[in-house]
């Protein structure tokens, strides 16, 4: 089970609580902010029953405009990875700024139809093991 080990870590309680670690004592306990509660008031848990997760301020915004059917590599039939288009907010300083919006653009691939260029490559080798070799327009 991973515990929080430092100060400022989001965890859960057993009962689904999701908490910030305000304070961890050398006995065993651990001070908490209850995030739904606008981290006014302080509980004391023990550190053995407290799940650490990730911050909930760092999940991104779902993709917009994207379409329902994405297409597959047409070598090793993986899903094409989207490319998108980031909005940040408008913070002062760089390390605030989140994403607030993320926009599609289209898919990454290599050549069209390829996610990757080892695909590609190796998809160029099969086919010329295959016996296609490429004729000269004169």
């Amino acid at each position: 089970m991973a515990q929080p080990s430092r100060v400022n870590h989001y965890c859960t309680t057993a009962d689904g609580v999701l908490c910030r670690v305000a304070y961890l004592g050398p006995d065993g306990m651990a001070d908490l902010y209850m995030v739904d509660n606008n981290l006014t008031e302080t509980i004391r848990l023990p550190v053995a029953e407290l799940r650490r997760v990730p911050d909930p301020r760092n999940t991104r915004p779902p993709i917009e405009q994207m379409p329902a059917e994405r297409p597959r590599c047409a070598w090793c039939d993986r899903l094409l990875k989207p490319r998108v288009e980031n909005v940040y907010s408008q913070e002062p300083q760089l390390w605030l700024r989140r994403i607030v919006r993320r926009t599609f653009i289209r898919w990454r691939t290599v050549e069209g139809v390829f996610d990757t260029n080892r695909c590609a490559i190796r998809f160029a080798g099969a086919s010329y093991r295959g016996g296609f070799r490429k004729v000269r327009k004169t």
